[in-house]
Order: C-alpha cells, then structure tokens, then sequence
C-alpha cells in the first residue's frame, strides 16, 4: 500500500522539478530576447 502511494508522489515531485525547469528556461529565453531588443534600441 504504501508504496502505491509513494511512487505517485515521487512522479509527481520530479514533473513538477520538471516543469520548473521548464519555465526557467522559457523565462530565460524571454530575458534574452527583450535583451536583445533593448540593445537594439539602445543602437539605434
């Protein structure tokens, strides 16, 4: 019983690790590109 109920669990912490990861680099990206566009404008 208890291990049913413990892999679940352990799935889901790793998704969620994950997902994080996920959206770091996603935000990161964004970072990069409104970066990017503000040195453009600074050029101009």
């Amino acid at each position: 019983m208890d291990q049913n109920r413990l892999i679940p669990q352990k799935y889901l912490s790793q998704k969620m690790l994950l997902d994080m990861e996920q959206q770091q680099k996603v935000q990161f990206i964004n970072q990069c590109r409104l970066v990017k566009d503000f040195t453009k404008i600074v050029v101009i």
